[in-house]
């Protein structure tokens, strides 16, 4: 099986991934990367394949984490941090489509909106991975400002308008795994059957 691993943030938000890939591998899988280009030496010496998707952003990844550390109260504090990643927004998700082409599942994190994307232009079964127990509905400016910044560029690809797209929107309709230890955060009883 074929399958494009993909997200988008610093390295906490890509150790997860190169785990499971390297795991997939182990089992017979085929992974392929998609990550920003400054995590190609890193993803080199585990001897996994790798595709850069989008422009480098590292000083606005870090921006990013750092802002979301401190809570930022207004939706225009939180559309000003996510602004670099809405712009690159087009061409991760053409770098990302291409790549997807002769996949077999795309599976992604919450913080890359295209690859929920490309599954539903391309119809590619797709699983998402939250790499936190708060992987839920976000803050009311996060909600705000990523549903206002990634929404048109969506409405432009014939794709429904999302409410929280990069929190519980981005999770899969068809297989939405959470990476936590469910002594750390049990199974809410109300989630649906595919989490």
């Amino acid at each position: 099986m074929k399958a494009i691993l993909t997200n988008f943030g610093t390295t906490g938000d890509i150790q997860p991934f190169l785990a499971l890939a390297l795991e997939m591998k182990r089992h017979g899988h085929n992974p392929l990367l998609a990550f920003a280009s400054h995590f190609r030496d890193q993803v080199g010496v585990l001897g996994l394949d790798f595709i850069s998707i989008g422009p480098d952003l590292l000083e606005a990844q870090n921006e990013i984490n750092s802002a979301i550390m401190n809570l930022p109260k207004s939706s225009e504090e939180m559309r000003a941090l996510f602004s670099p990643l809405v712009a690159a927004l087009p061409q991760m998700y053409n770098e990302l489509s291409s790549a997807c082409a002769t996949a077999d599942v795309i599976i992604s994190g919450p913080a890359q909106p295209a690859g929920r994307m490309v599954h539903e232009v391309m119809g590619i079964p797709f699983v998402s991975v939250q790499l936190s127990h708060f992987g839920g509905i976000g803050s009311p400016s996060l909600r705000e400002a990523s549903a206002g910044l990634i929404n048109p560029f969506r409405e432009k690809l014939g794709l429904r308008a999302l409410a929280n797209p990069l929190t519980i929107d981005a999770n899969s309709p068809q297989l939405a795994l959470y990476a936590v230890s469910r002594h750390v955060f049990p199974a809410p009883v109300d989630w649906p059957s595919h989490h």
